[in-house]
């Protein structure tokens, strides 16, 4: 299939918009190593949105105090006291955590709709994980729904979206579900991931390998993350 016809549908934006997977990698390329005219990226290219901090750094799997400063630096924008009141509720996330299987993927092996059940109702242990360790953050003062998702993609990237205030706008919430008290959302990006599989996979793929050419501790992303990122280049007018 040629990149023509290879293409990522984000179908469930307020105007949707497709982009075929060769203009995508462009702009995935200068968010995450800037504008480099095709050569290797070094450790002094142009690091502009976060992609260094955020996504390159080792990652512990738990919420600790290094997991909340590095989920920080995606312009998460947290006081002393947001940190504190996210380390507070380490220990119940991190047990809602050690309840989702290794590998675990929202696109292929969730329902977002389930993720949303009132809890008298039948859901599986690994939706209720998810809620529980969304809900624990959550409910903490003053944590709102970008520094929530920032924390949770760091620990489980292949389970949590990244949300935030751009994002949150320019997503058109799918009509039933009620994700978390922000209606809609999830399903909206497990929606988009699955309408076109071949063409996020492709993607993930050649991302990885930009990273690979690029070193010096590049990382490849999970498509929860690629989703994100171009929407935000949507919604902050970043695109190539």
């Amino acid at each position: 299939m040629s990149d023509s016809q290879l293409a990522v549908t984000l179908g469930t934006l307020r105007e949707p918009w497709t982009r075929n997977v060769a203009d995508a990698l462009q702009d995935l390329d200068r968010y995450a190593f800037g504008v480099r005219s095709g050569a290797v990226a070094t450790t002094s290219d142009v690091r502009r949105y976060a992609y260094w901090s955020y996504d390159c750094s080792p990652r512990s799997g738990q919420l600790d105090a290094a997991e909340i400063a590095i989920a920080n630096s995606l312009n998460a924008q947290m006081s002393n006291a947001d940190m504190a009141q996210a380390y507070a509720a380490s220990e119940q996330v991190n047990r809602y955590l050690a309840m989702i299987p290794p590998g675990t993927r929202l696109w292929s092996d969730l329902d977002p709709r389930e993720l949303s059940r009132d809890a008298g109702e039948a859901h599986s242990q690994v939706a209720d994980a998810i809620r529980g360790a969304w809900k624990a953050l959550s409910d903490r003062p003053g944590l709102k729904l970008a520094l929530v998702h920032k924390i949770l993609h760091r620990l489980r990237p292949l389970v949590f979206p990244v949300l935030d205030a751009e994002t949150r706008l320019l997503l058109e919430p799918t009509t039933g579900a009620d994700t978390y008290g922000q209606p809609g959302l999830w399903a909206s990006v497990h929606a988009d991931l699955v309408a076109a599989p071949d063409a996020w996979a492709e993607l993930e793929l050649r991302f990885a390998a930009l990273a690979s050419e690029a070193g010096n501790g590049a990382v490849s992303l999970s498509r929860l993350r690629l989703h994100d990122i171009l929407v935000w280049t949507r919604a902050t007018d970043r695109t190539g």
